[in-house]
């Protein structure tokens, strides 16, 4: 008896368009998720893209990328999160006219990367239901996309659109709305259209009014809340309230490991992690004092290292009631320096990255450096042992692919040496540490600029 091989429309377009075989993968690993309905919405999508009329988007890696791929891409990243494709049909409709609409204007140029495909799409879909709101051509307002459609300019692009009061909230609020669920877009448009987020029955916890002001006005610009907005930023600016410097705050949050989504950890523990934000916060200079007086140094991340690993790992908890500052920089200083001993030497040698960066070289007045990328489990192993530092703890975060680690080495004698060890997440260095986690002097600083710069990564480190 024959076998039917059922018909697959959405395979159809993504083979007939040559799409990366990724996509191909991830459909057939969604659509068992989905009833048929909302399969043909997503095909309604994809066909949508199919033949709409791109010629006046511009990409240079036109081999390799497309809008179409580009568009389909995000269309089955944001498909689980059903909300944002259930338009009706009138509303799907409005989507694709606003798409029309920019196109037409011969003002976007392609897409950078996925995140601004996303913004984009979620920008049609609001307008699906907020087009009456809108009280400018959105012909003349995509200007503001001629010269780049990233994540920045269209944030300018859609609070112009839909903002009645352009004073209401930050950029970086808008900019958000790359993470946000179709529920907090919709709190999300009240708030800037006038209403008090402290008059919203449906936000999941009551705001201060501090907390309120910060979380419209005082978010770092760094911050990109990827969980529930609106309960994840009363916990944010809660720690704010008590210390709002960005650079502090910054140290904190990535000390945490906050910046992927807030862990559920987190939220369980808040008052101790409280506890220890205030108490940074009242030690501030008395850290700095510590610094000036030791080997290496120590930084509210190291700190926040100890203090995780004896919580989650040892599950013995170090309070900060009646704490000095003193004795535990030097009990973490210690523990720092010696903590890849904790794990015994890697006896498979694990590896996570399929096509790891180049080696990237540079020569400065006769002197010679180079950065490679670590990504096997004895090299991040010898690089803890050799500068003393505790990076080998982050063996999970690498093997998981939430951070990378690249070591800058320095020829001396004809051989490179370790000097400096670089934590990348994303495209953004978050840590840059040398020996005994001492800071970065001025050459190595110039160095790592020059490297970050070249490869496009952003510096959130200071030195």
């Amino acid at each position: 008896m024959l076998q039917t091989i059922e018909k697959d429309p959405v395979l159809d377009i993504i083979y007939a368009h040559k799409c990366a075989p990724n996509l191909v993968e991830k459909w057939v690993e969604l659509k068992e998720f989905f009833t048929e309905n909302y399969k043909k919405r997503i095909y309604d999508w994809i066909l949508f893209f199919k033949n709409i009329d791109s010629s006046k988007i511009k990409y240079f890696d036109s081999q390799t990328r497309s809008f179409f791929n580009d568009s389909v891409n995000v269309i089955l990243k944001l498909a689980l999160e059903e909300e944002w494709f259930s338009q009706t049909h009138h509303e799907f409709n409005l989507s694709k006219k606003f798409y029309h609409f920019v196109f037409n204007s011969g003002n976007l140029p392609h897409f950078q990367d996925e995140n601004d495909a996303i913004y984009f799409l979620k920008t049609s879909i609001v307008y699906s239901y907020y087009y009456d709101i809108i009280s400018v051509s959105i012909i003349k307002t995509t200007e503001l996309l001629r010269f780049s459609s990233n994540v920045e300019n269209q944030s300018l692009f859609f609070k112009t659109l839909f903002s009645r009061y352009p004073n209401a909230c930050d950029i970086v609020f808008y900019q958000n709305l790359l993470f946000m669920s179709m529920n907090d877009m919709h709190l999300f448009l009240k708030i800037i259209n006038g209403k008090s987020i402290r008059k919203i029955d449906t936000i999941p916890l009551l705001y201060s009014k501090k907390q309120a002001h910060l979380l419209l006005h005082g978010l770092p610009n760094f911050l990109k809340i990827k969980g529930d907005f609106f309960k994840e930023g009363w916990y944010l600016t809660k720690l704010l309230t008590y210390n709002n410097n960005e650079q502090f705050f910054l140290d904190f949050y990535y000390g945490l490991k906050l910046e992927y989504k807030i862990s559920t950890l987190f939220i369980h523990d808040f008052s101790y992690w409280l506890e220890v934000y205030i108490f940074f916060t009242q030690n501030e200079e008395e850290l700095e004092k510590y610094n000036l007086n030791t080997i290496g140094n120590i930084s509210i991340r190291d700190i926040l290292d100890y203090l995780m690993y004896k919580k989650y790992t040892e599950q013995n908890v170090v309070f900060m009631k009646n704490r000095s500052l003193s004795n535990l920089c030097s009990t973490v200083q210690e523990w720092d320096f010696y903590s890849y001993k904790i794990s015994s030497y890697p006896v498979e040698n694990t590896s996570w990255m399929d096509l790891k960066t180049a080696e990237w070289t540079y020569e400065i007045a006769n002197k010679k450096y180079s950065v490679n990328e670590i990504c096997d489990a004895t090299t991040l192993y010898q690089e803890a042992a050799t500068l003393k530092h505790c990076v080998y703890l982050y063996l999970d975060a690498c093997i998981s692919k939430r951070i990378r680690i690249f070591s800058l080495k320095k020829l001396t004698k004809k051989k490179y040496e370790r000097c400096i060890t670089i934590e990348l997440r994303g495209k953004n260095i978050i840590q840059a540490r040398g020996k005994y986690n001492r800071v970065l002097n001025k050459e190595e600083l110039f160095i790592l600029n020059e490297w970050a710069e070249n490869l496009g990564y952003k510096m959130l480190v200071l030195p």
